[in-house]
């Protein structure tokens, strides 16, 4: 029975559904006007101007929606490519999902009601129903979901394979964490001219460094070049990204630069994508020992948002220095350099060994008392600096305790993702060289398997930039993957412990054993560690500490953690604590003096 006007009313459904698409065309022109480029901006407009026309043209349900169909999937597929360029999705997450999911149903809704005409207003309807489901789904989830954390921090370096031990830290290399917040403003707050500018080599024959002498106010860049085998001044490039020009608007180029001896100097203004054409400027000077202003009016030849200055060094082998770089707009001032977005981070330098810190003596002097600290990323300090993790603080409070003739040196040689069976081969590699007297196990709750066994296993989610957009498919995945762990079993990493023990003392070294616990028992795994090892490890004369007795509460954990809305791990308060727990534990013993 078809009694009701509006199920009659397929042209209204259709219209309906062409005026949907035309205010999600819009929001998403808003999201493009944020922080989008120029092609992505102008293919907004058109699925608007095109939504618009269809809305009114007198032409046929049918083709109206046969039209609509065409533009949902065209503006669908424009903003798939806007959120893989996007580069904080998590700014306007909730309008691009909405926005995708519009256009997403609306296509299908079209699709269904090109087959079952009857049946469009029914499917617009229900489009635009899901749409407003799934976005309230997202709100409900992001409110309330305890599971999976955000996507706050990500990894610049780290690990490499190793045939032993799965994975190691290269000898002499660094590595940072960088947050998408400061929030109790204990991070780095990293030199924006580490994002700005950029350094490369087009020929193996090249070899240069970029360095920030100076504080970042000055803005001045320095490149080394050690090798330019081949003259070609492109084959060092220095580039500064993040120019925004507009064709034909007139731009006023300004810096200084200079050089350890005479040399040539070249600069352009191009694009920083393919083709990787000219925009209107490109010169070749000399510049000396003596700095050198460079003043300059162009034109830009064609719009861009992803623009670039390049100079070209690979001419010379003379080290250059540039600072003071602006391009203005020349009529209104306006700034055409996008300011970077800042970036908190933490800088972890390993020694000739892999280690976090400092370089060590071998083979150890006689007047050093010589710790050895394995464990997994609570060890090494994820997010902490150097100076304030476990090892440099425990340091600093032996130090304290030794006489005059002795020194103390605490090792930190813990290894993000490691099992309690690669702490163990680790010290069977290292313990040989570092010799040391007293050797500290840290342990925490996945010490069961190894990252690198997690994910080959699929129990472990890497998070992508499809987890940054959607809270459902970041819960749907945790469960997935984390869902699909066993319980843990620490039986495993008591045998390793042990095993572990009879390696030191058979070098001459004692053995500890703390648990980093930094979350409430209530965390089973966290509780199965408890139980396994402090009754393991009762007769075997290794003495067994959990730091979270003492601190942890169900109420106050939180304020412990690295990032409280995704970094899980203990910040440098819980550091400092287990530091004096650890150090009370092993005067105790007779362990130190």
């Amino acid at each position: 029975m078809t009694s009701i006007p509006f199920a009659q009313s397929g042209s209204f459904a259709s219209r309906l559904a062409v005026a949907s698409l035309l205010f999600f065309a819009s929001l998403q022109w808003l999201i493009a006007f944020a922080d989008g480029a120029s092609w992505q901006r102008i293919a907004c407009v058109a699925i608007f101007l095109g939504s618009w026309i269809t809305l009114f043209a007198p032409v046929a349900m049918k083709t109206r929606l046969a039209i609509l169909v065409v533009l949902a999937f065209i503006a669908f597929a424009n903003l798939i490519l806007y959120a893989v360029s996007y580069t904080q999705p998590e700014q306007l997450r909730l309008v691009l999902l909405c926005v995708l999911c519009g256009y997403t149903m609306l296509g299908i809704a079209g699709v269904a009601a090109l087959i079952w005409k009857r049946r469009a207003p029914e499917l617009v309807m229900s489009a635009l129903m899901a749409t407003i489901a799934l976005v309230v789904i997202e709100v409900v989830i992001e409110n309330t979901s305890e599971g999976p954390t955000r996507n706050v921090v990500r990894w610049e370096g780290g690990t490499v394979p190793d045939p032993v031990l799965e994975e190691s830290y290269p000898p002499n290399s660094t590595a940072r964490t960088i947050y998408v917040s400061n929030p109790r403003g204990y991070f780095e707050n990293s030199d924006p001219r580490a994002q700005q500018w950029r350094l490369g080599s087009n020929h193996p024959g090249s070899s240069a460094r970029l360095q920030f002498p100076g504080p970042p106010a000055s803005g001045r860049v320095r490149v080394d070049i050690d090798r330019a085998e081949i003259p070609t001044p492109w084959h060092v490039q220095l580039t500064s990204e993040g120019l925004r020009v507009r064709k034909g608007e007139p731009y006023t180029l300004r810096f200084k630069a200079r050089s350890e001896q005479r040399r040539p100097f070249s600069y352009g203004v191009s694009q920083a994508h393919p083709p990787w054409d000219n925009l209107g400027w490109y010169r070749n000077i000399d510049i000396d020992t003596e700095w050198s202003e460079v003043v300059e009016t162009f034109r830009a030849t064609s719009s861009d948002d992803l623009a670039r200055l390049t100079f070209d060094l690979g001419a010379h082998t003379s080290a250059v220095e540039i600072e003071g770089l602006e391009v203005k707009r020349f009529d209104t001032g306006e700034n055409a350099i996008r300011e970077p977005t800042p970036e908190y981070s933490v800088t972890y330098r390993f020694n000739d060994r892999g280690c976090r810190g400092p370089d060590y003596q071998v083979p150890r002097p006689a007047d050093v008392l010589r710790v050895l600290v394995l464990g997994d990323s609570y060890v090494l300090g994820v997010g902490v600096h150097e100076q304030d993790t476990f090892t440099a603080q425990l340091q600093e409070m032996l130090s304290k305790r030794a006489d005059n003739n002795n020194q103390v040196e605490v090792i930190n040689c813990g290894v993000s993702g490691y099992s309690t069976a690669q702490a163990r081969l680790l010290f069977e590699r290292l313990g040989e060289v570092y010799r040391p007297d007293l050797v500290i196990l840290g342990m925490v709750m996945n010490d069961d398997s190894s990252w690198r066994s997690d994910v080959a296993n699929n129990y472990f989610h890497q998070p992508g930039r499809l987890d940054a957009l959607s809270m459902t498919w970041r819960v749907v995945q945790y469960a997935r993957h984390q869902g699909r762990k066993p319980p843990p079993d620490f039986s495993g990493s008591l045998s390793e412990v042990r095993l572990l023990q009879a390696r030191a003392e058979a070098q001459g070294a004692n053995l500890v054993v703390f648990s980093f616990r930094n979350h409430p028992l209530s965390f089973e795994a966290w509780q199965s560690l408890a139980q396994t090892m402090s009754t393991g490890l009762k007769d075997t004369g290794v003495p067994w500490l959990d730091v979270g007795d003492r601190v942890i509460t169900d109420d106050n954990w939180r304020t412990f953690l690295v990032h409280p809305e995704g970094d899980m791990h203990p910040n440098e308060i819980f550091h400092r604590s287990a530091a004096e727990q650890v150090t009370a534990l092993l005067i105790e013993r007779g362990l130190v003096l």
